[in-house]
């Protein structure tokens, strides 16, 4: 299946399950300044490698090297994908201020390129696993090391890995914004949606709100 018809498929099946759950209290209650909060595998843009990552090329493609562009990237796109949110859910945006937090996370791809005394990646190294754009999980090296020349081609013969998920999350404030739970559902499933399709953040989760 395509990359983008993947991230739709995923997307598709998020906004499904959120119709029915995001949020919390009831749909009939009022919100005032609401707070909305995410879960979900980051998008390799909102992420960043260690420092050895110009020489030994251990990022992942889209991956900034530096955590103030992961970050920059990040904010913005979740600051863009709430206003286009409101707008998509009939919300005037003139009036309100959208402020969103998130840290961006170190995860590094395994290393393809041999510099000095570093030839790979060690026997219990921690290394991201990408899915569609977005960082899922990560694996922990066991058994033997990845040589370089083994992690470019993607062979990993004779290696054992244990996973563990890759969660994140972020928040986003809507001050000025009074509305019903109705309407804030509707923002929450548009906001899953572009940030999927948009920015390849797949959720773990429907977003809440409170």
């Amino acid at each position: 299946m395509p990359t983008r018809m993947l991230r739709l498929f995923i997307g598709l099946i998020s906004l499904s399950s959120a119709k029915a759950c995001a949020g919390s209290g009831t749909n009939n209650q009022v919100y005032t300044d609401p707070t909305f909060q995410l879960s979900f595998n980051p998008p390799a843009a909102w992420t960043y490698p260690d420092g050895s990552a110009p020489m030994t090329l251990d990022y992942f493609p889209g991956q900034p090297l530096l955590q103030t562009q992961a970050q920059t990237n990040a904010i913005g796109a979740l600051t863009a994908a709430m206003l286009q949110a409101l707008s998509e859910s009939q919300i005037s945006t003139a009036l309100l201020t959208v402020t969103a937090t998130y840290t961006a996370p170190e995860v590094n791809d395994c290393i393809k390129v041999a510099s000095g005394t570093i030839t790979g990646s060690a026997l219990g190294a921690v290394i991201g696993i990408e899915q569609a754009g977005a960082i899922v999980q990560l694996a922990t090296i066991g058994t033997a090391a990845i040589q370089a020349a083994n992690c470019a081609s993607r062979t990993y013969t004779g290696t054992t890995f244990t996973y563990a998920p890759f969660i994140q999350m972020a928040t986003i404030q809507v001050k000025g914004l009074t509305a019903s739970g109705t309407t804030l559902t509707n923002v929450a499933n548009a906001l899953m949606a572009l940030l999927n399709l948009n920015n390849n953040a797949i959720f773990t989760q429907q977003v809440t709100f409170q």
